[in-house]
């Protein structure tokens, strides 16, 4: 039988953009280095995946432990253009336990960033990987970024730490050390067939994210190529609740290890030609400043991030116009909260009302706060499927109140996973009150899913 499935990055292949439009629209805009247009990005993208496939033949497995930075961007479509899959985790969960993570993932191969090897030094001593590449944060943030960064940070951006690293690793450390620029160097200038650009992982998954997420434990949230090209054929459906054009500026205040900040804002958004806009440094009390600096069209940060925003004395009516949508995930958002950053923002002129994830990092739903109906403070829009149970878990046909389910097309890895915390923390009593997400008078369709 044939093989007829086919990775999301075949579908970043054949965005609708033109030509001119590639060489001219910005894949990615950070803040401390050069910018990059689809075109660059499209050549930097075939010198990666020869480097995956030369040094890294025969493994399935990529691990990168970094920030939102345009080697963590390159590292996943490289990765799933060649048929292997990109891990996505924080230094603190490779240090907390480094075997188990090793035996669950089989990775041999780990990206880091440069500020966070010291985390994990010592813990790699304890596992065999056959490479560690390191990445410098100094290539993509500069001390000028921003003026209050303290003064140790500022030192670190003012070079790379590579060759720090490399003279004080010893020679028997068991793994082979190099730099972000000699790996990607074993690709340089080549340019990968079509046959090759064609491979999927054997169990078809694209991304593995070991995000903390709602439960505070690394949890391997694996997401496949078919589910995220449902995601992708949900927002087409909603392109015009969403508002996506090409060259409209995301910025993600979050790293990618959070699934919310790789997915939602990063891959879905890379497929409709939108320029990521970058700041691989921020501090969650300084988001209006990174937006005023970064100008974009669309941001996403956690609930602790928009919050200092309200409180702001300088944010001006009317002052972030240029912005179409807001975008909450991360956290569990309390309906007070919510309604205190939607009328920040509104009041700052943003065109729509605040979008809250509820459970984006296991891919569940994001929920639009300030609709139509004052009953209904938050609709689900739909990603893969909603619905409402009874006392009993019996499916509530037509309106209801009940408990509010959803099915996603992620499934979880071992490692460390709290499936019984996650379950708990997203399966929501629908009732109004301010005890998280909440739902009134829903209906469902013939199908007993819930429409918006």
């Amino acid at each position: 039988m044939k093989n007829t499935r086919s990775s999301i990055y075949q579908l970043f292949a054949q965005q609708n953009l033109s030509s001119d439009e590639r060489k001219s629209i910005l894949a990615m805009d950070c803040l401390g280095c050069e910018p990059m247009t689809y075109g660059e990005m499209e050549i930097s993208l075939h010198a990666l995946g020869s480097a995956l496939d030369t040094v890294c033949e025969g493994e399935e497995v990529i691990t990168h432990c970094g920030l939102t930075t345009p080697d963590a961007v390159l590292s996943f479509w490289a990765a799933n253009a060649v048929g292997k899959k990109i891990n996505y985790v924080f230094p603190e969960f490779i240090a907390m336990d480094p075997v188990g993570y090793v035996e669950s993932t089989g990775t041999k191969t780990l990206v880091i960033l440069d500020i966070f090897y010291p985390k994990v030094a010592e813990a790699l001593r304890r596992i065999k990987l056959e490479r560690v590449v390191i990445s410098s944060l100094a290539d993509y943030a500069k001390p000028t970024i921003d003026p209050a960064l303290p003064d140790n940070l500022k030192a670190m951006l003012s070079r790379s730490l590579y060759a720090e690293i490399r003279d004080n690793t010893p020679d028997n450390v068991g793994y082979e050390l190099m730099s972000w620029g000699e790996f990607v160097g074993y690709g340089a200038g080549k340019t990968l067939t079509e046959a090759e650009l064609s491979r999927v992982a054997s169990d078809d998954v694209a991304g593995i994210f070991y995000t903390g997420g709602s439960t505070g434990r690394p949890k391997g949230i694996q997401l496949t190529n078919e589910g995220m090209r449902i995601m992708h054929g949900i927002y087409g459906l909603e392109k015009d609740f969403f508002d996506l054009q090409p060259g409209d500026r995301m910025f993600t205040h979050a790293p990618m290890p959070h699934a919310t900040s790789a997915v939602h804002t990063v891959i879905m958004l890379m497929l409709h030609g939108c320029t990521l806009a970058m700041q691989p440094i921020f501090d969650t009390r300084r988001l209006l400043d990174d937006v005023r600096l970064l100008r974009p069209n669309h941001i996403l940060a956690s609930t602790s991030s928009h919050l200092p925003v309200t409180m702001r004395e300088d944010l001006n009516a009317g002052e972030l116009s240029y912005v179409k949508r807001v975008f909450s995930g991360a956290e569990k958002l309390f309906e007070k909260d919510a309604r205190k950053i939607d009328s920040a923002y509104q009041k700052a002129g943003v065109q729509h009302h605040l979008n809250n994830g509820c459970g984006m990092s296991e891919f569940g739903t994001m929920t639009l706060i300030g609709g139509e109906n004052s009953l209904n403070w938050m609709l689900p829009i739909p990603t893969v499927e909603h619905r409402l149970l009874d006392e009993e878990g019996r499916v509530i046909v037509g309106d209801g109140v009940g408990r509010h389910q959803t099915r996603t097309p992620a499934r979880m890895l071992g490692y460390m996973n709290n499936p019984t915390g996650t379950a708990t923390f997203f399966d929501v009593g629908a009732s109004s009150g301010e005890g998280g997400t909440s739902f009134n008078n829903i209906h469902n369709d013939e199908n007993s899913n819930i429409k918006r």
